[in-house]
Protein backbone atom coordinates (compact mmCIF):
# COMPACT_ATOMS: atom_id res chain seq x y z
CA UNK A 1 0.00 0.00 0.00
CA UNK A 2 3.18 2.00 1.11
CA UNK A 3 4.72 1.75 -2.58
CA UNK A 4 1.34 2.06 -4.14
CA UNK A 5 0.82 5.55 -2.32
CA UNK A 6 4.63 6.55 -3.12
CA UNK A 7 3.48 6.13 -6.57
CA UNK A 8 1.09 8.43 -6.66
CA UNK A 9 3.03 11.21 -5.22
CA UNK A 10 5.32 10.89 -7.95
CA UNK A 11 2.70 11.39 -10.52
CA UNK A 12 1.08 13.85 -8.44
CA UNK A 13 5.08 15.57 -8.16
CA UNK A 14 5.43 15.01 -12.31
CA UNK A 15 1.37 16.69 -13.01
CA UNK A 16 2.65 19.95 -10.85
CA UNK A 17 5.68 20.13 -12.67
CA UNK A 18 4.14 20.23 -16.23
CA UNK A 19 0.95 22.13 -14.67
CA UNK A 20 1.42 25.15 -16.34
CA UNK A 21 2.20 23.40 -20.14
CA UNK A 22 -0.88 21.66 -19.57
CA UNK A 23 -2.75 25.08 -19.12
CA UNK A 24 -0.85 26.58 -21.97
CA UNK A 25 -2.41 23.70 -24.67
CA UNK A 26 -6.00 23.18 -23.17
CA UNK A 27 -7.38 26.74 -21.79
CA UNK A 28 -8.99 26.88 -24.91
CA UNK A 29 -10.81 24.08 -24.74
CA UNK A 30 -11.80 22.70 -21.85
CA UNK A 31 -11.70 26.12 -20.11
CA UNK A 32 -10.05 27.89 -16.97
CA UNK A 33 -12.35 26.35 -14.69
CA UNK A 34 -11.47 22.91 -15.35
CA UNK A 35 -8.15 23.59 -15.06
CA UNK A 36 -8.30 24.81 -11.84
CA UNK A 37 -10.21 21.79 -10.61
CA UNK A 38 -7.48 19.77 -11.80
CA UNK A 39 -4.75 21.73 -10.61
CA UNK A 40 -6.69 21.59 -7.10
CA UNK A 41 -7.08 17.76 -7.56
CA UNK A 42 -3.28 17.16 -8.30
CA UNK A 43 -1.92 19.71 -5.26
CA UNK A 44 -4.64 17.10 -2.41
CA UNK A 45 -3.68 14.39 -3.78
CA UNK A 46 -0.20 15.42 -3.97
CA UNK A 47 -0.61 16.83 -0.18
CA UNK A 48 -2.47 13.68 0.61
CA UNK A 49 0.12 11.34 -0.16
CA UNK A 50 3.44 12.84 1.90
CA UNK A 51 2.90 10.48 4.67
CA UNK A 52 3.99 7.52 1.85
CA UNK A 53 7.59 8.09 2.12
CA UNK A 54 9.15 5.12 3.53
CA UNK A 55 11.06 7.07 6.01
CA UNK A 56 11.46 5.91 9.98
CA UNK A 57 10.73 8.96 11.75
CA UNK A 58 9.31 8.88 14.72
CA UNK A 59 7.35 11.18 16.98
CA UNK A 60 8.05 14.67 17.06
CA UNK A 61 8.45 15.94 20.74
CA UNK A 62 10.00 18.27 22.54
CA UNK A 63 12.49 17.87 25.99
CA UNK A 64 12.00 20.30 28.50
CA UNK A 65 8.66 21.81 26.89
CA UNK A 66 7.98 23.25 30.26
CA UNK A 67 10.40 25.82 29.46
CA UNK A 68 7.90 26.76 26.89
CA UNK A 69 5.08 27.78 29.03
CA UNK A 70 5.68 31.59 28.93
CA UNK A 71 5.84 31.30 24.70
CA UNK A 72 2.49 29.23 24.87
CA UNK A 73 0.65 31.91 27.50
CA UNK A 74 1.78 34.54 24.62
CA UNK A 75 0.08 32.91 22.04
CA UNK A 76 -3.02 32.04 24.08
CA UNK A 77 -3.17 35.91 24.09
CA UNK A 78 -2.78 36.69 20.54
CA UNK A 79 -5.77 33.90 19.73
CA UNK A 80 -7.40 36.41 21.70
CA UNK A 81 -6.06 39.58 19.80
CA UNK A 82 -4.81 39.86 16.78
CA UNK A 83 -2.72 43.34 17.52
CA UNK A 84 -0.38 41.24 19.58
CA UNK A 85 3.11 39.82 18.19
CA UNK A 86 5.54 37.41 19.32
CA UNK A 87 9.15 37.68 17.89
CA UNK A 88 11.13 34.86 16.71
CA UNK A 89 14.69 34.71 15.65
CA UNK A 90 16.42 31.27 14.13
CA UNK A 91 19.47 31.05 13.65
CA UNK A 92 21.52 28.23 11.91
CA UNK A 93 23.57 26.97 9.49
CA UNK A 94 23.38 26.14 5.62
CA UNK A 95 19.86 24.06 6.69
CA UNK A 96 18.16 27.32 7.80
CA UNK A 97 19.90 29.77 4.96
CA UNK A 98 18.43 27.85 2.18
CA UNK A 99 14.94 28.87 3.87
CA UNK A 100 13.06 25.58 3.04
CA UNK A 101 12.81 24.34 6.42
CA UNK A 102 11.87 27.74 8.14
CA UNK A 103 9.53 28.77 5.75
CA UNK A 104 7.62 25.77 6.42
CA UNK A 105 7.57 26.44 10.50
CA UNK A 106 6.77 30.27 9.57
CA UNK A 107 3.74 29.20 7.42
CA UNK A 108 2.19 27.18 9.86
CA UNK A 109 2.85 29.79 12.69
CA UNK A 110 1.33 32.42 10.29
CA UNK A 111 -1.77 30.02 10.09
CA UNK A 112 -2.46 29.40 13.18
CA UNK A 113 -1.36 32.72 15.15
CA UNK A 114 -1.17 35.62 12.04
CA UNK A 115 0.96 37.12 9.47
CA UNK A 116 3.49 39.08 10.70
CA UNK A 117 6.32 41.06 9.28
CA UNK A 118 8.73 39.50 6.94
CA UNK A 119 11.55 40.70 9.54
CA UNK A 120 15.00 40.45 9.13
CA UNK A 121 16.62 39.54 5.62
CA UNK A 122 19.64 40.57 3.54
CA UNK A 123 20.80 41.50 0.05
CA UNK A 124 22.01 37.37 -0.14
CA UNK A 125 22.13 37.77 -4.44
CA UNK A 126 24.77 40.56 -4.05
CA UNK A 127 27.09 38.53 -1.69
CA UNK A 128 26.50 35.57 -4.19
CA UNK A 129 24.89 32.67 -2.03
CA UNK A 130 21.31 31.24 -2.19
CA UNK A 131 18.84 33.96 -1.12
CA UNK A 132 14.85 33.25 -0.13
CA UNK A 133 12.60 33.82 -3.30
CA UNK A 134 10.63 36.25 -1.50
CA UNK A 135 13.79 39.01 -1.87
CA UNK A 136 15.41 39.84 -5.07
CA UNK A 137 18.61 42.17 -5.19
CA UNK A 138 19.86 44.36 -7.80
CA UNK A 139 23.02 46.43 -8.26
CA UNK A 140 25.19 47.90 -10.60
CA UNK A 141 28.21 47.80 -8.29
CA UNK A 142 30.43 45.43 -7.34
CA UNK A 143 29.93 44.48 -3.30
CA UNK A 144 33.04 43.01 -0.80
CA UNK A 145 31.11 39.61 1.08
CA UNK A 146 32.29 38.45 4.16
CA UNK A 147 30.66 36.02 6.32
CA UNK A 148 31.52 34.50 10.21
CA UNK A 149 33.36 31.34 8.79
CA UNK A 150 36.28 33.17 7.87
CA UNK A 151 38.10 33.36 11.19
CA UNK A 152 39.85 36.75 10.61
CA UNK A 153 36.37 38.61 10.20
CA UNK A 154 34.25 36.64 12.75
CA UNK A 155 34.69 39.30 15.42
CA UNK A 156 32.91 41.56 13.13
CA UNK A 157 29.94 39.97 11.86
CA UNK A 158 26.30 40.67 13.42
CA UNK A 159 22.80 39.38 13.08
CA UNK A 160 23.24 37.86 9.25
CA UNK A 161 26.50 36.38 10.24
CA UNK A 162 27.62 38.22 7.14
CA UNK A 163 28.43 41.61 5.97
CA UNK A 164 28.50 43.26 2.23
CA UNK A 165 30.84 46.53 1.85
CA UNK A 166 30.65 48.56 -0.62
CA UNK A 167 34.36 48.91 -2.91
CA UNK A 168 33.33 52.24 -4.40
CA UNK A 169 32.41 55.96 -2.40
CA UNK A 170 29.32 56.21 -3.75
CA UNK A 171 26.87 52.76 -4.14
CA UNK A 172 23.73 51.64 -4.28
CA UNK A 173 21.35 48.42 -4.66
CA UNK A 174 17.85 47.76 -4.88
CA UNK A 175 15.61 45.14 -2.75
CA UNK A 176 12.29 44.12 -4.29
CA UNK A 177 9.30 42.04 -2.87
CA UNK A 178 7.55 40.09 -5.73
CA UNK A 179 3.56 40.56 -5.92
CA UNK A 180 3.50 36.60 -5.23
CA UNK A 181 4.74 37.87 -1.70
CA UNK A 182 2.50 41.11 -1.41
CA UNK A 183 2.04 40.01 2.80
CA UNK A 184 5.38 40.93 3.36
CA UNK A 185 5.10 45.08 2.08
CA UNK A 186 6.35 47.03 5.08
CA UNK A 187 5.81 50.74 6.02
CA UNK A 188 8.71 50.39 8.46
CA UNK A 189 12.38 49.36 7.86
CA UNK A 190 15.57 49.59 10.17
CA UNK A 191 19.15 49.30 8.65
CA UNK A 192 22.33 47.92 10.75
CA UNK A 193 25.30 48.98 9.93
CA UNK A 194 29.17 49.84 10.86
CA UNK A 195 30.26 53.24 9.31
CA UNK A 196 33.79 53.37 8.45
CA UNK A 197 34.15 56.89 9.35
CA UNK A 198 32.08 60.32 10.08
CA UNK A 199 31.61 60.43 6.28
CA UNK A 200 29.60 57.44 5.95
CA UNK A 201 26.23 57.99 4.72
CA UNK A 202 23.14 55.37 4.01
CA UNK A 203 20.25 57.15 2.38
CA UNK A 204 17.21 55.04 1.30
CA UNK A 205 14.80 55.39 -1.35
CA UNK A 206 11.42 54.54 -2.43
CA UNK A 207 10.52 53.22 -5.84
CA UNK A 208 9.83 56.58 -6.99
CA UNK A 209 13.84 57.73 -5.48
CA UNK A 210 11.56 59.73 -2.81
CA UNK A 211 13.81 59.58 0.37
CA UNK A 212 12.12 58.06 3.44
CA UNK A 213 12.26 59.74 6.44
CA UNK A 214 14.51 58.85 8.81
CA UNK A 215 12.76 58.29 12.67
CA UNK A 216 15.31 58.25 14.62
CA UNK A 217 19.36 56.25 15.11
CA UNK A 218 20.73 54.43 17.45
CA UNK A 219 24.43 54.32 17.86
CA UNK A 220 26.10 51.40 19.58
CA UNK A 221 29.92 49.94 20.33
CA UNK A 222 30.73 49.01 16.72
CA UNK A 223 27.20 49.83 14.81
CA UNK A 224 24.17 51.61 13.99
CA UNK A 225 20.48 51.45 13.71
CA UNK A 226 18.92 53.40 11.30
CA UNK A 227 15.15 53.92 11.43
CA UNK A 228 12.86 54.60 8.63
CA UNK A 229 9.09 55.05 7.72
CA UNK A 230 6.93 55.53 5.30
CA UNK A 231 3.10 56.34 4.85
CA UNK A 232 2.13 53.80 2.29
CA UNK A 233 2.99 49.82 2.31
CA UNK A 234 6.49 49.60 0.25
CA UNK A 235 7.94 46.37 -2.02
CA UNK A 236 10.79 47.56 -2.58
CA UNK A 237 13.67 50.11 -1.77
CA UNK A 238 16.73 51.85 -2.80
CA UNK A 239 19.69 51.74 -0.33
CA UNK A 240 22.47 54.16 -1.24
CA UNK A 241 25.92 54.69 0.51
CA UNK A 242 28.11 57.30 0.36
CA UNK A 243 29.90 59.85 1.88
CA UNK A 244 30.43 63.49 2.85
CA UNK A 245 33.79 64.12 1.88
CA UNK A 246 34.36 62.98 -2.02
CA UNK A 247 38.22 63.29 -0.94
CA UNK A 248 37.86 60.25 1.60
CA UNK A 249 36.77 57.20 1.28
CA UNK A 250 34.43 55.98 3.37
CA UNK A 251 33.11 52.19 2.88
CA UNK A 252 30.12 51.04 5.26
CA UNK A 253 29.75 47.21 6.29
CA UNK A 254 26.20 46.57 5.91
CA UNK A 255 24.95 43.23 8.78
CA UNK A 256 21.07 43.44 8.00
CA UNK A 257 17.88 44.69 7.28
CA UNK A 258 14.64 44.50 9.03
CA UNK A 259 11.12 44.94 7.50
CA UNK A 260 8.07 45.81 9.25
CA UNK A 261 4.94 46.10 9.09
CA UNK A 262 2.83 48.29 11.49
CA UNK A 263 -0.35 47.87 10.52
CA UNK A 264 -0.85 44.29 11.70
CA UNK A 265 0.25 42.18 14.92
CA UNK A 266 1.06 38.02 14.14
CA UNK A 267 3.88 36.26 14.11
CA UNK A 268 7.44 38.00 12.85
CA UNK A 269 9.81 35.14 12.26
CA UNK A 270 13.68 36.51 11.51
CA UNK A 271 15.90 34.10 10.08
CA UNK A 272 19.73 34.16 10.17
CA UNK A 273 21.70 31.60 8.57
CA UNK A 274 25.52 31.07 7.38
CA UNK A 275 26.34 28.00 5.19
CA UNK A 276 29.17 25.95 6.87
CA UNK A 277 28.80 27.73 10.00
CA UNK A 278 29.30 26.09 13.97
CA UNK A 279 28.36 27.28 16.95
CA UNK A 280 31.55 29.13 17.54
CA UNK A 281 31.85 31.20 14.12
CA UNK A 282 28.60 32.52 15.95
CA UNK A 283 29.98 32.86 19.56
CA UNK A 284 33.17 35.13 18.18
CA UNK A 285 30.72 38.04 17.20
CA UNK A 286 31.56 40.91 19.56
CA UNK A 287 27.62 42.19 17.88
CA UNK A 288 25.20 39.45 17.31
CA UNK A 289 23.90 39.47 20.84
CA UNK A 290 23.34 43.41 21.03
CA UNK A 291 22.09 43.66 17.12
CA UNK A 292 19.50 40.51 18.12
CA UNK A 293 17.84 42.72 21.00
CA UNK A 294 16.39 45.57 18.12
CA UNK A 295 14.31 42.29 16.68
CA UNK A 296 13.11 41.83 20.74
CA UNK A 297 12.95 38.12 20.01
CA UNK A 298 10.75 36.88 22.89
CA UNK A 299 12.22 33.18 21.41
CA UNK A 300 15.11 31.77 19.90
CA UNK A 301 15.58 29.22 18.01
CA UNK A 302 18.91 27.57 17.48
CA UNK A 303 19.83 25.14 14.79
CA UNK A 304 23.52 24.38 14.68
CA UNK A 305 25.68 21.14 15.04
CA UNK A 306 26.19 19.63 11.48
CA UNK A 307 29.48 21.51 10.51
CA UNK A 308 30.84 21.07 14.50
CA UNK A 309 30.38 17.20 13.88
CA UNK A 310 32.57 17.41 10.84
CA UNK A 311 35.56 19.63 13.00
CA UNK A 312 37.47 16.56 13.62
CA UNK A 313 39.61 18.47 16.09
CA UNK A 314 36.77 19.48 17.54
CA UNK A 315 36.05 17.78 21.62
CA UNK A 316 33.22 17.74 22.89
CA UNK A 317 34.21 20.77 25.86
CA UNK A 318 35.14 22.87 23.40
CA UNK A 319 32.06 22.48 21.40
CA UNK A 320 30.19 22.88 24.24
CA UNK A 321 32.00 25.65 25.95
CA UNK A 322 31.13 27.62 22.24
CA UNK A 323 27.70 26.47 23.05
CA UNK A 324 27.18 28.11 26.26
CA UNK A 325 29.09 31.79 25.31
CA UNK A 326 26.63 31.75 22.51
CA UNK A 327 23.43 31.54 24.49
CA UNK A 328 24.62 33.46 27.58
CA UNK A 329 25.14 36.24 25.13
CA UNK A 330 22.02 35.88 23.69
CA UNK A 331 20.78 35.87 27.42
CA UNK A 332 22.32 38.82 28.79
CA UNK A 333 20.90 41.14 25.23
CA UNK A 334 17.62 39.32 25.50
CA UNK A 335 16.98 38.27 29.13
CA UNK A 336 12.84 37.68 29.01
CA UNK A 337 13.82 35.26 25.78
CA UNK A 338 13.11 31.24 25.90
CA UNK A 339 15.43 29.15 24.07
CA UNK A 340 14.79 26.05 21.65
CA UNK A 341 18.03 24.16 21.16
CA UNK A 342 17.37 21.45 18.20
CA UNK A 343 19.98 18.76 17.59
CA UNK A 344 21.74 18.15 14.30
CA UNK A 345 20.38 15.83 11.48
CA UNK A 346 22.08 12.48 11.23
CA UNK A 347 24.42 12.63 8.01
CA UNK A 348 27.70 10.58 6.75
CA UNK A 349 31.37 11.51 6.18
CA UNK A 350 32.41 11.20 3.00
CA UNK A 351 29.45 10.26 1.60
CA UNK A 352 30.52 6.45 3.06
CA UNK A 353 30.43 6.59 6.98
CA UNK A 354 27.67 7.07 9.11
CA UNK A 355 29.16 10.38 11.13
CA UNK A 356 29.41 9.38 14.76
CA UNK A 357 30.65 12.66 15.90
CA UNK A 358 27.06 13.30 15.15
CA UNK A 359 25.54 11.78 17.76
CA UNK A 360 28.17 12.75 20.26
CA UNK A 361 27.16 16.74 19.36
CA UNK A 362 23.32 15.98 19.90
CA UNK A 363 24.02 14.38 23.23
CA UNK A 364 26.42 17.51 24.49
CA UNK A 365 23.20 19.85 23.19
CA UNK A 366 20.49 17.63 25.04
CA UNK A 367 23.13 18.11 28.31
CA UNK A 368 22.83 21.21 27.59
CA UNK A 369 19.77 21.94 27.53
CA UNK A 370 18.47 20.08 30.59
CA UNK A 371 20.89 21.68 32.53
CA UNK A 372 20.21 25.69 31.37
CA UNK A 373 16.32 24.71 31.10
CA UNK A 374 15.85 25.29 27.94
CA UNK A 375 13.47 23.36 25.42
CA UNK A 376 14.91 20.79 22.97
CA UNK A 377 13.77 19.47 19.40
CA UNK A 378 15.87 16.23 18.98
CA UNK A 379 15.54 16.51 15.27
CA UNK A 380 18.38 13.36 15.27
CA UNK A 381 16.30 11.32 16.97
CA UNK A 382 13.14 12.04 15.23
CA UNK A 383 14.02 11.72 11.81
CA UNK A 384 15.33 7.99 12.39
CA UNK A 385 18.10 8.39 14.34
CA UNK A 386 21.93 6.67 12.99
CA UNK A 387 22.28 6.02 9.29
CA UNK A 388 18.47 7.49 8.78
CA UNK A 389 19.81 9.45 6.24
CA UNK A 390 20.31 7.10 3.52
CA UNK A 391 16.55 6.00 3.95
CA UNK A 392 15.41 9.75 3.36
CA UNK A 393 18.05 9.69 0.61
CA UNK A 394 16.53 6.88 -0.95
CA UNK A 395 13.19 8.65 -1.17
CA UNK A 396 14.65 11.44 -2.87
CA UNK A 397 14.45 13.66 0.48
CA UNK A 398 18.00 13.99 0.89
CA UNK A 399 20.97 15.08 -1.21
CA UNK A 400 23.85 12.69 -3.13
CA UNK A 401 25.91 14.65 -0.16
CA UNK A 402 24.57 12.47 2.75
CA UNK A 403 24.78 15.85 4.63
CA UNK A 404 22.02 17.89 3.45
CA UNK A 405 17.92 17.69 1.95
CA UNK A 406 15.80 18.43 -0.46
CA UNK A 407 13.36 20.74 -0.62
CA UNK A 408 10.93 18.41 0.43
CA UNK A 409 12.93 16.79 3.17
CA UNK A 410 13.45 20.11 4.32
CA UNK A 411 10.26 20.99 4.53
CA UNK A 412 9.51 17.47 6.71
CA UNK A 413 11.39 18.44 8.97
CA UNK A 414 9.54 21.80 9.32
CA UNK A 415 6.42 19.98 9.85
CA UNK A 416 7.98 17.62 12.10
CA UNK A 417 8.86 20.93 14.09
CA UNK A 418 5.69 22.24 14.23
CA UNK A 419 3.57 19.42 14.80
CA UNK A 420 5.91 18.75 17.99
CA UNK A 421 5.69 22.64 19.01
CA UNK A 422 1.68 22.97 18.39
CA UNK A 423 0.79 19.99 20.06
CA UNK A 424 2.63 20.88 23.49
CA UNK A 425 0.82 24.40 23.57
CA UNK A 426 -2.19 22.74 22.71
CA UNK A 427 -1.67 20.53 25.91
CA UNK A 428 -0.98 23.81 27.67
CA UNK A 429 -3.43 25.73 26.94
CA UNK A 430 -6.37 22.86 27.27
CA UNK A 431 -4.85 22.53 31.01
CA UNK A 432 -5.16 26.28 31.77
CA UNK A 433 -8.94 26.23 30.22
CA UNK A 434 -9.31 23.94 32.67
Amino acid sequence: MKNYLFLIHRVCLVLKGGFVAVYAIFAKRIGLIAILIIASTVMFLSIQAQDCYDIPTKPSYFLGKENLNSIFESLMVMKQDSSKSLNILHIGDSHIQGNYLTDKIRYNFYNDFGLGDKGLTFPFKLAKTNSPAEIKCFSYFRWENKKNTQFLYSEKMGISGRTLVNYYANTQFEVKIPPTFKDYYFDQLSVLYTPSNQYSKVTIKDSNSVILKKTSTDIETGFIVDHYSSPNLLNQFKMQFSNTNRSKYAPCALHGICLKNTRRGGINYHVTGVNGSQYRNWAASATLARQSSYLNPQLIIISLGTNDANDLLLTTVDFTNYMDHLVVSLKRANPKAKFILTTPPDSYFRRRYVNKDVDRIRQAIIQYAEKNKLACWDLYDVMGGAGSIKAWFDQGLAAQDLIHFSKTGYEIQGQLFYEAFIKHYKEYAADRLK
